[in-house]
């Protein structure tokens, strides 16, 4: 009979590992045809379902975008040569094209059951949004920060590149690029302040702080009531111990793991962007000009319906579960 030491046992043990998953490996990989076929049905099956739930509200938030997106098209097509001349304009036109992006990728996610990513992406949606409204308020100073505060997240970007390029082995920055970076950024601090390399430094002088947060850009344009939904967002970032429980694809039932797709939770994510989405576009578009405000009013308008076929759609599924639940 053979005896191990330890050392002996764990090697043994190692070398029947790795011979046992290569085999079981293959295995796998001759019949993922077969199981990745089953899998589509399976997915094709719930796309139409939650299609068959959600349809009116998914169907009328894909019809804001379009409406959005063409009219910042439009805007930025009729007036080219003024966007050339005004940074605010300019920015923000920047702004609600990414917000439009943004949109589509929340719709994305909607359409495939997965309402928590969906408001991940809301998240971002909502800082565009604010950030883009404290621009606007307060015009061209605060525009002409903004835009320079590239060289401080350039420099950052920098260091953090640096920092992490030998142990990756990543290909290093090199010298005339770094020093092109540090001078920018050098340049900038001279220019505005020390309170300008902080994360909102380009508002600091607006917002008379020298550091200033999210929430005080969200107060300044009136979007502190989104705060809590704004946190929600943050939870499906972060790993954080609350993201771990709390799910919007769980129905309130917390004791269960959801580890895919779920038809739930679509509400909050699917208002929330119907919400954004138009006080972004009104912000941007909007002009004295009667076609703008023809166009402004229409997307008032389908926002209020996608809302409401929002709640709607919710309501019934809570109902539809409760009587599910009671018959089982």
């Amino acid at each position: 009979m053979a005896h191990f030491s330890g050392a002996n046992l764990s090697e043994f043990l190692n070398r029947m590992a790795v011979r046992m998953s290569k085999s079981v490996l293959k295995d796998l990989k001759s019949r993922w045809l077969q199981e990745h076929a089953l899998q589509e049905s399976d997915l094709s099956g719930f796309r139409q379902r939650l299609e068959d739930r959600w349809g009116k509200p998914l169907g009328q938030l894909r019809m804001l975008l379009t409406m959005t997106r063409e009219w910042s098209q439009d805007v930025s097509t009729h007036h080219n040569s003024e966007t050339k001349k005004n940074l605010v304009r300019s920015i923000l036109i920047r702004m609600h094209v990414r917000a439009c992006q943004v949109a589509d990728e929340i719709i994305c996610l909607l359409e495939n059951g997965f309402a928590d990513g969906a408001m991940a992406r809301w998240r971002t949606l909502h800082e565009i949004g604010v950030v883009a409204a404290v621009i606007a308020k307060h015009g061209e100073d605060v525009a002409k920060l903004y835009f320079a505060h590239q060289a401080v997240e350039s420099k950052r970007a920098m260091n953090k590149y640096l920092s992490c390029s030998g142990p990756l082995g990543s290909r290093p920055l090199s010298a005339t690029e770094v020093k092109r970076i540090t001078k920018a950024y050098e340049a900038a601090i001279r220019k505005y302040g020390k309170h300008f390399d902080a994360d909102y430094g380009w508002a600091a002088v607006s917002l008379k702080k020298n550091r200033v947060t999210f929430a005080d850009l969200e107060a300044e344009v009136g979007r502190a009531e989104m705060r809590s939904h704004y946190q929600m967002g943050n939870d499906n970032v972060h790993a954080g111990v609350k993201s771990m429980f709390v799910r919007l694809g769980l129905l309130d039932d917390y004791s269960s793991l959801l580890a895919g797709r779920s038809n739930a939770g679509l509400m909050e994510p699917g208002q929330n962007t119907a919400h954004t989405l138009t006080q972004l576009s009104a912000l941007v578009c909007i002009s004295a000009n009667f076609d703008d405000l023809v166009t402004a009013h229409m997307i008032s308008m389908l926002r209020d319906e996608i809302l409401r076929s929002f709640y709607h759609a919710d309501k019934q599924l809570r109902k539809d579960d409760k009587q599910q639940k009671a018959l089982t």
